[in-house]
């Protein structure tokens, strides 16, 4: 998965949210969640299990309230308080619990697999402006936290304030303001910085160059073939029905569950080829030591 490019590898891991998200079916969020925990179990393992545990458990949880709230369907399970609970219902919920969990995994997954920089590259490329203000976002929080306690720590060792309530929510105030005052004079500085260099004046390159070599342009138009047949499946019927009884989508259906089979298991599949051929070249490197 590393070894193809960015934007390339971002459509390929985002691609299967889609379906999981916006199609009602039961069967293409649970292959979508399950294709995601391969995918991250092929660099961690014990991480691919847990998202796979939590993405199950939060199908289970969800399954056994939306029947507590939602009373349709035909097909009786039992009742509780007086009010019907439903195979429909229930069903219903594990479909919207399954959604939801595929689609933090997968997003979990891009995270694992694009590093920040790889993620302003391809902000960048789009909206220069946006990838700065990303950046200078990932930056803040940590300069900001530094700043504070080097000002607390200096005010501390000055002997301002006490160690009274009211002194430590005045030293708090204090400190915060000056921060404030810091982080505002700092911006300012950057801004000015920025400006004078042109930026924003003209389109601009950028100073990270990643080749998008012919594997990926491959990888691209296979993702996004088996996408749109995956989403003319759908349209023509591939979707499930789950009021007043379930039905699968028929012949559609299958189609539908086999096609998102496949895009959930293309990253897989490329993560745990290259999981492979690490381990190989690991192995050669120690016995020729």
């Amino acid at each position: 998965m590393r070894a193809t490019h960015p934007a390339a590898r971002l459509m390929i891991l985002l691609l299967p949210v889609l379906p999981a998200m916006f199609c009602l079916s039961l069967s293409a969020p649970a292959v979508s969640l399950f294709g995601a925990a391969l995918t991250i179990a092929a660099i961690d393992l014990k991480g691919g299990l847990k998202a796979l545990a939590g993405g199950i458990a939060a199908a289970a949880l969800t399954g056994v309230i939306n029947p507590l709230i939602n009373r349709r369907g035909v097909t009786l399970l039992l009742f509780v308080n007086g009010r019907p609970y439903t195979l429909e219902a229930m069903l219903y919920g594990v479909q919207l619990g399954l959604s939801i969990a595929a689609a933090v995994c997968w997003l979990a997954a891009a995270g694992r697999y694009l590093d920040t920089g790889e993620r302003l590259y391809i902000i960048g490329k789009l909206s220069p402006k946006t990838a700065m203000a990303a950046s200078m976002a990932l930056g803040f929080v940590p300069a900001i936290a530094g700043r504070f306690k080097r000002t607390e720590e200096a005010q501390t060792a000055g002997g301002l304030y006490g160690d009274g309530i009211s002194d430590r929510a005045a030293r708090s105030i204090s400190v915060l303001s000056a921060v404030t005052a810091w982080s505002a004079e700092s911006a300012a500085r950057t801004a000015r910085s920025m400006s004078a260099r042109g930026y924003g004046l003209r389109k601009r390159r950028s100073s990270r160059r990643v080749p998008f070599r012919r594997h990926d342009a491959v990888l691209t138009a296979l993702s996004a073939a088996v996408f749109i047949a995956m989403i003319t499946a759908y349209a023509l019927g591939g979707g499930w029905r789950f009021y007043p009884t379930v039905y699968s989508g028929g012949g559609a259906g299958l189609a539908f569950t086999l096609l998102s089979s496949v895009q959930a298991f293309i990253p897989a599949a490329i993560a745990h080829n290259e999981a492979i051929r690490k381990h190989r070249r690991n192995e050669s490197c120690r016995q020729s030591d």
